[in-house]
Order: C-alpha cells, then sequence, then structure tokens
C-alpha cells in the first residue's frame, strides 16, 4: 500500500474514533517468581490511557465466528477499534464504566488501525 493511501486511512480511523471514544488503560498479566519457587501470574501496573472506539462485533470488520456442528456462532461480543500503534496484547483486560472486559484477539494487519477482538464480563 503506498504512503499516500495509508495517510489517508489513518484519518478515516482517526475520525471514526473521534466520533464516540473511550479511554482505556489495559492491565496486563505478567509471569513473577513466587515465594515457594516457580512461578506465579500477577496483575501489572496498568498501561497509560488509551483511545480507541468499542464497537459491537460484526462481520463486516472482522470474521469473529467460529464453525460448530449448529453452524457459525460469534464468538466475543465486541471489537475494539484503535490507532495503528496502540499498545495492546492478547490477554489484558480493563474495565470501562463499572463493566469488565478482556482482550481475546487481535488483528494482525496494524498497518492503518488496530482491530482486537473484546470479551465482555459484566459488572
Amino acid at each position: 500500500m503506498n504512503p499516500t493511501e495509508v495517510l489517508f486511512r489513518r484519518r478515516n480511523v482517526r475520525a471514526f474514533i473521534k466520533a464516540d471514544p473511550v479511554y482505556v488503560s489495559f492491565t496486563r498479566r505478567v509471569k513473577t517468581p513466587s515465594p515457594a519457587g516457580g512461578w506465579t501470574w500477577v496483575d501489572s501496573d496498568p498501561v497509560a490511557p488509551q483511545e480507541g472506539r468499542l464497537v459491537p462485533s460484526k462481520r463486516r470488520y472482522a470474521d469473529m465466528t467460529v464453525n460448530t456442528e449448529a453452524g457459525q456462532v460469534v464468538l466475543w461480543p465486541y471489537l475494539l477499534l484503535g490507532y495503528h500503534d496502540m499498545d495492546i496484547q492478547e490477554g489484558d483486560h480493563f474495565v470501562l464504566n463499572g463493566q469488565a472486559y478482556e482482550v481475546k484477539s487481535i488483528e494482525p494487519d496494524r498497518e492503518e488501525r488496530t482491530v482486537a477482538a473484546v470479551d465482555f464480563f459484566g459488572g
């Protein structure tokens, strides 16, 4: 993709996010040594707040379905759309308006935007 096209696509993503932004601070699970030996998982300090947009999962954004005997089943109810340089990893979790969310997968192509499938856990 040529640089001008990337620039215009990033501008479109920015306009879409600015229309209904959310600010999220991701918390990551990190492996640390335990006093008894071995390892344990603990929550890291939150990453600085980042701007994105939380949208209901639609097939037009990404194929977030799985084939089962009963047919196609939607895996994750929300997508988090962010800028191309968003600091995000699978397994990150965050709280927004008292509701808990967890990042389940991230679309690998991040040239113009970041799209992450997000699971909703409620209050």
